[in-house]
């Protein structure tokens, strides 16, 4: 909406930089900030890249989204076999890892990214999914103990634990440089 005067109100208030500004030392200081700011977040966000990466209901293992044609979603296992299938989303339940949460006590549901990066720190003392359940739980509430034991169950663990297994075999949990990441959209293919 545009106020009496038929200018935009401004969201932000604009005040003008002044010579004590841009001094020397207040600039370097403020640049040293955000630059190291800057790298906190390049380290964080390049940990992995779980996007493009997909589990398919009914089929074990996880899939790479490798394009989109008028059939469907064009997926490859990420297994040795490197099976590629077409989904389509009105015949399959596919989810995206990188949107996959799971349940948490305080009501905030928890990335399945930052299970990951918990594993990560505690992969080796990881059980296999194989294990049992007693040793599955312990596990689970030492990396994440926030997690809904009410509704996360040992199915759920015993698959995040293969899901980690198969993406750090592949290197999709390897920290990297941001620069260095694969684009992340998806082909259309005919």
């Amino acid at each position: 909406t545009s106020s009496a005067s038929g200018k935009r109100p401004s969201l932000f208030r604009r005040t003008p930089l002044s010579a004590s500004d841009a001094s020397p030392n207040r600039t370097s200081t403020l640049y040293k900030k955000v630059l190291s700011l800057i790298i906190l977040l390049k380290s964080k966000i390049s940990f992995m890249n779980l996007s493009g990466i997909v589990a398919v209901a009914g089929r074990s293992g996880l899939f790479k989204l490798l394009g989109q044609n008028k059939s469907g979603f064009i997926l490859e296992s990420l297994d040795d076999s490197k099976i590629r299938i077409v989904v389509n989303i009105a015949k399959h339940k596919f989810s995206s890892l990188d949107d996959t949460t799971i349940f948490a006590t305080d009501g905030e549901d928890i990335k399945l990214a930052s299970i990951f990066e918990r594993i990560n720190e505690f992969s080796d003392v990881m059980p296999n999914q194989n294990t049992d359940n007693k040793t599955l739980w312990n596990f689970f509430d030492t990396i994440e103990p926030k997690h809904d034991k009410e509704r996360v169950y040992v199915s759920d663990i015993k698959k995040i634990i293969s899901w980690y297994q198969i993406l750090k075999k592949e290197g999709f949990l390897e920290a990297t440089p941001a620069s260095s990441q694969q684009d992340d959209t998806i082909q259309h293919h005919s």
